[in-house]
């Protein structure tokens, strides 16, 4: 769906969307994300040397339900090596490797008013882990390492609100703050994320959704503002179909993302298959990430 969930955020996976959107699980729920497979023209290790999970097969683990939850993430699991003498490599050398794991906590509830369910609150607090090492070798010099753990803290807080008979509105800010400490480091600042989503219901089993993504990077250069859209058709009520875009430019095909997917509904479990497809500097990839759901 263009990953535009901001305002249909009513799964196992609310907290990393929308955790307001908790209040809306019908039951408890566990929820596993796993990547399955990649294809692309060009080496894995080349593809997944610019993404910051390189492979990570586990992606999201969650117990929900519906006024709180417990969820894991991978933030990060980068290595990067760096060659400082093309003659000898392995004697001439920059590597770092860096990993952070995100623990979080959630917790929902209904707004006031006369209608308290058409208004629904959230938040996520995280606990943040890291590791991370540095290693230099060149030649003529004394090799350098250095190992330091980091720990930190996020929050995030989000809203949903039914706007009309159909008509549904989301608002998540994420890392407000976000900070992590290492005892070796320089401290990290996780950038401030903001995001708005409309979903619109329609009678028949169908949902089209549009979400705005700005991240407010305090460092480095600036990132430009990010475009989802999504669409959902359920069949008899057991086959969900999906599909979607997002992107900073549409008009340009090295600038989006295309996604689609189905899920099979049957009872109260549930699996979805979901693929991904976009433009590398080197090639194009496209990935599945599988997701299990049941109370």
């Amino acid at each position: 769906m263009g990953e535009a969930f901001v305002a249909v955020a009513d799964t196992a996976d609310a907290p990393y969307w929308n955790p307001a959107g908790l209040n809306r699980i019908p039951h408890n729920l566990f929820t596993i994300m796993l990547e399955g497979a990649r294809q692309s023209p060009i080496p894995v290790d080349q593809v997944i040397s610019g993404q910051p999970l390189q492979g990570r097969k586990l992606t999201y683990l969650a117990f929900a339900g519906r006024q709180g939850a417990i969820s894991y993430r991978p933030l990060a699991n980068q290595r990067e090596r760096v060659t400082l003498l093309v003659a000898n490599p392995n004697a001439n050398f920059k590597e770092t490797n860096v990993q952070v794991n995100a623990f979080t906590a959630s917790a929902a509830w209904e707004g006031g008013g006369q209608q308290p369910d058409r208004s629904l609150v959230g938040f996520n607090l995280t606990y943040l882990n890291g590791h991370a090492s540095l290693t230099q070798l060149k030649e003529g010099e004394s090799p350098t390492a250095i190992a330091s753990i980091g720990h930190g803290i996020a929050l995030d807080l989000g809203i949903l609100m039914t706007l009309a008979s159909g008509l549904e509105f989301g608002l998540v800010g994420q890392n407000i703050p976000g900070y992590l400490w290492w005892d070796e480091f320089a401290r990290d600042r996780l950038p401030p994320v903001l995001k708005s989503g409309l979903a619109v219901q329609f009678p028949a089993p169908g949902t089209l959704t549009f979400d705005y993504e700005k991240r407010f990077y305090t460092v480095g250069d600036r990132q430009p503002d990010l475009l989802h859209l999504g669409t959902e058709v359920w069949l008899w009520n057991v086959v969900a179909v999906r599909a979607g875009i997002s992107g900073e430019n549409w008009n340009d095909s090295n600038k989006v993302r295309y996604t689609g997917g189905i899920g099979v509904k049957r009872g109260v479990s549930s699996l979805d298959v979901g693929m991904r497809k976009f433009q590398l500097s080197t090639g194009k990839q496209a990935n599945a990430v599988y997701e299990y759901e049941r109370p």
